[in-house]
């Protein structure tokens, strides 16, 4: 092992005295069966490097407020068009975790493995896109129809 000098070194002998340091309170641990088999030579001690698991870190908590997911549901439901809805929800929806409280307002299944697109797509057929295939199966477009009673007769 090579030699450090006192001058320049000090991270890296701080870092190995804490290794060899977190070594012995692991070996101090160990059982005497089985320290007694270390020395025996039955067992080998082996120093491996493994990654710890963190916890996940949670989604911030998404500020939409009851108002604001009141608002933006009442605005998709009088769109005429998907692509509309679309557009609406890539402005005002922030990230996917403000999509998925959206979905939970509109009660839309919303699944851990789902993407910002899937989840895009089930709010935009649960507020437009039902009602744009029911009229289509009445045979009626869904744009806004005008009062027939105001116009001209021929």
């Amino acid at each position: 092992m090579p030699r450090m000098n006192s001058h320049g070194n000090a991270p890296t002998r701080d870092a190995l005295v804490a290794m060899l340091r977190a070594c012995a309170d692991c070996l101090s641990e160990l059982p005497a069966g089985e320290v007694d088999a270390v020395l025996n030579g039955e067992l080998e001690l082996r120093v491996t490097a493994v990654g710890k698991r963190g916890k996940r870190k949670k989604p911030h908590a998404v500020a939409l407020e009851d108002e604001q997911l009141s608002e933006i549901a009442s605005r998709l439901r009088s769109l005429d068009s998907r692509a509309a809805g679309e557009r609406l929800l890539r402005e005002v929806v922030p990230s996917k975790a403000a999509l998925e409280v959206l979905a939970r307002y509109l009660d839309v299944a919303v699944r851990r493995e789902d993407r910002l697109d899937g989840l895009l797509r089930r709010i935009i057929e649960a507020t437009i896109g039902f009602r744009l295939s029911s009229a289509a199966i009445r045979g009626h477009t869904a744009v806004r129809r005008y009062d027939v009673s105001a116009r001209p007769k021929k």
